[in-house]
């Protein structure tokens, strides 16, 4: 029997010769599984951002990206020959305490959150100058951790200082949004509030460059005497107690355990609603903060467990310090700090920020304040005395990240959505909608 042969040499032949007869389901059939691929992938690696808190990071570079456009690969020269301002820190941890950094990191994917643990000794060399340190991860959610670059808490050991610091974050720039964290807090500097030191600046790890990192103060008493301040308490009001910083160092001085029994007495008056905002609070500086959180659209710290406070030993008074603004340039501010709808002041989370503006007295200052620093003539001072620091702070960024872009922008959106709260242009309409 003989066997006949095709006359097509290969698969491939025949599939040339019949394309034009391939049936349309099948062609459909091909679009719909690589949809399908594509799809899944896509919530793999989405489901993979989620993890590792990365989303946020990932929505960033997106939008700075198509902000920043044809200028990146500007950017990018910018910043390779930008001269070095000088502030390198060099950081050299031994082998087997650098694997314990290593086992924190890998244990706080297994938790879902970085734990606080020991600190591991170390050496940090500034200037030619050599210092024993202790070092571990910093933060707490996995976007600290994510990448090489990994955030790390340093404390000085031997009652030395760098930058006049004790203790100090050193933190991949994305997880404080670029120069916006540094941002938000020359506003507070610029506006009388304690603020923290914070900056940019390079560092290795081992003889290995990581780039540069955002430096960023810690709370204890070098934080508060840079600001010209007496040492007092720094807490957060969390429940049921509050939380106080370094709690040992204060109830082992005499006079700071005063301080701390009359602050807790003083501030549960308050949560119960037999002490007025303005009997505890320092009104004039929380009008500000609220007023400058407006402006920036920074409602992250507002939440209970997020806020920090300082209680001033000689005006018996609680001021507040901004830490975590969260600003997000892509997402427009939609509403104020004194509406109290944010979800920030939602339930116990809130009720600080409830009593407070509850206050009439509080209430009439914070108006002020919005008036006042929602004005088109505030930003245009505060860039004009700051651009030189702004544009040296951006060349460095733009060493690691060309494509991030800063939105002067936004703010002025800010202010013109703040004048048109407080002076709205058809009252009566305003008037129907607040009480509808």
């Amino acid at each position: 029997m003989e066997i006949k042969k095709s006359k097509y040499k290969s698969f491939w032949q025949y599939f040339v010769v019949y394309k034009t007869k391939m049936p349309v389901l099948f062609i459909i059939l091909i679009v719909i599984t690589l949809i399908t691929i594509w799809s899944f992938s896509m919530m793999y690696y989405g489901a993979i951002l989620q993890r590792d808190s990365s989303m946020g990071g990932f929505r960033q570079s997106i939008h700075y990206s198509l902000k920043s456009n044809i200028n990146i690969p500007i950017n990018y020269i910018k910043g390779l020959l930008s001269i070095q301002r000088g502030k390198h820190i060099s950081i050299d941890i031994k082998h087997k305490d650098y694997q314990k950094l290593a086992y924190n990191r890998l244990k706080a994917y297994k938790e879902g959150v970085i734990v606080e643990s020991e600190y591991f000794p170390a050496r940090l060399t500034f200037d030619n100058v050599e210092y024993k340190i202790g070092v571990r991860l910093s933060g707490r959610a996995l976007d600290h951790i994510n990448n090489e670059k990994w955030s790390l808490r340093i404390k000085m050991k031997n009652k030395k200082t760098l930058f006049g610091m004790r203790k100090f974050n050193l933190l991949h720039p994305k997880v404080r949004n670029g120069l916006y964290e540094w941002f938000c807090h020359q506003i507070s500097n610029y506006e009388g509030l304690i603020s923290l030191k914070t900056d940019f600046v390079s560092v290795s790890i081992n003889g290995k460059d990581k780039g540069v990192y955002f430096l960023e103060e810690s709370f204890d008493k070098y934080l508060v005497e840079r600001n010209r301040h007496r040492e007092g308490i720094i807490f957060k009001p969390l429940t049921p107690e509050l939380h106080i910083y370094q709690k040992e160092k204060i109830l082992s001085d005499f006079s700071l355990k005063k301080q701390l029994s009359l602050l807790d007495k003083l501030f549960d008056s308050f949560i119960n609603g037999q002490l007025p905002a303005h009997k505890i609070f320092d009104v004039k500086k929380t009008a500000k903060y609220f007023a400058i959180t407006d402006l920036v659209n920074g409602f992250h710290q507002l939440a209970r467990e997020n806020m920090h406070w300082y209680f001033n030993p000689l005006s018996g008074r609680i001021e507040p310090i901004g830490r975590e603004w969260g600003v997000r340039p892509y997402i427009p501010l939609t509403e104020l700090s004194g509406e109290l709808i944010n979800g920030q002041f939602i339930g116990d989370r809130g009720i600080i920020n409830e009593k407070i503006f509850s206050d009439e007295i509080f209430f009439t200052k914070y108006k002020e304040e919005l008036e006042r620093i929602s004005d088109a003539s505030y930003l245009d001072d505060f860039f004009e005395k700051n651009s030189a620091e702004i544009e040296s702070n951006l060349v460095m960024i733009y060493k690691d990240h060309p494509y991030f872009h800063f939105e002067k922008e936004y703010f002025y959106n800010n202010q013109n959505f703040i004048r048109n709260k407080i002076y709205p242009k058809d009252p009566l309409k305003f008037y129907l909608e607040e009480t509808a």
